[in-house]
């Protein structure tokens, strides 16, 4: 993989916009504008991406871990099977941004906004989520084990058939959202909002849900009672 210097990165970028398959690995980016460019498979590990814009950029496959990617503009970028483990991605925007079997364990997305996000059967295991929108956001079969959302708003977000062991989700914002088979065994999820949720067939063995409001919510078939009120 062709290792380039910052220089001719950004040349790059105003011109063809081609960066795919190159090492970009531990080189300071912030600020920059990537609005578009294909990262497609290349290595961004530890590089600085704080405070740009990646609108609509192309990630898929590439690494990004340990990179820093705070407060940058991703809206509709596509990181599609890309490496995230333990990417810092707070006040982060990626609405619509196309995440789908993303490896984002431990990755902070605290404040990000996420809304709209695809996130099918990507890996959040230990991932912080606090006060983050993922509002609409599709997270199916997701793996979100040991999950930090507290406060997080999951408004009508499609969790159906993932994994939220021990999650975190004390005063989060459920309304609506479908979790379907999903496993919350051990999760804590006190003071939520989960009116109208879709909890059929999932699993609550262990999980704390004292405070919670649960009006209007499905609960046909799950594994445990489904009340607002510590066993």
């Amino acid at each position: 993989m062709q290792k380039i210097s910052k220089q001719r990165v950004l040349e790059i970028a105003k011109t063809s916009g081609e960066l795919s398959e190159v090492d970009l690995s531990g080189i300071d980016l912030s600020g920059s504008d990537f609005s578009g460019v294909n990262f497609k498979g290349s290595d961004l590990h530890g590089t600085d991406l704080s405070k740009s814009n990646l609108n609509g950029a192309d990630l898929s496959g590439a690494n990004l871990s340990k990179a820093d990617i705070s407060s940058s503009n991703l809206t509709g970028a596509r990181l599609i099977g890309a490496n995230l483990e333990e990417a810092d991605l707070n006040h982060s925007t990626l609405n619509g941004a196309d995440l789908s079997g993303a490896n984002m364990k431990g990755a902070n997305l605290q404040l990000a906004s996420l809304a709209a996000a695809k996130m099918r059967k990507a890996d959040l295991t230990g991932a912080i989520l606090k006060q983050a929108d993922v509002g609409a956001a599709i997270l199916i079969v997701a793996r979100l084990t040991r999950v930090n959302a507290y406060g997080t708003s999951l408004i009508a977000a499609d969790l159906t058939e993932a994994d939220l062991t021990e999650a975190e989700m004390t005063k989060a914002d459920l309304n609506a959202a479908i979790l379907k088979g999903a496993d919350l065994s051990n999760a804590t999820i006190l003071n939520a909002n989960l009116q109208a949720a879709d909890l059929r067939e999932a699993n609550l063995q262990g999980a704390r849900l004292s405070g919670t409001d649960l009006t209007r919510a499905r609960v046909d078939g799950t594994r445990a009672p489904a009340k607002a009120a510590d066993e």
